[in-house]
């Protein structure tokens, strides 16, 4: 169980937000617990509508993603304004 904290103050409350979570079991003894390998495209928005708050956040939750794969997944960064451009190939 996580403790619980604020993360809004009451006039940001009416706002929308994207949350990335991450759940992770608790180890049974010594094994580490075993996934097939993941392929995961992420899409960045790299637009002008992009506040340096919301690239902040952004590049956090990115952070977030890759420090969490094993080393068997791939993964492919799509970044996109106006044109998609594939940053990344798998």
């Amino acid at each position: 169980m996580m403790p619980k904290v604020t993360l809004l103050s009451e006039e940001q409350r009416n706002r929308s937000y994207v949350v990335a979570l991450k759940v992770k079991a608790p180890r049974i003894g010594s094994f580490a617990p075993l996934h097939a390998p993941i392929d995961l495209v992420t899409m960045l928005d790299i637009s002008q509508g992009m506040t340096r708050e919301k690239l902040r956040i952004m590049k956090h939750a990115t952070w977030l993603v890759v420090s969490s794969l094993d080393s068997g997944d791939r993964l492919s960064i799509v970044a996109f304004s106006i044109v998609i451009v594939s940053r990344t190939k798998f």
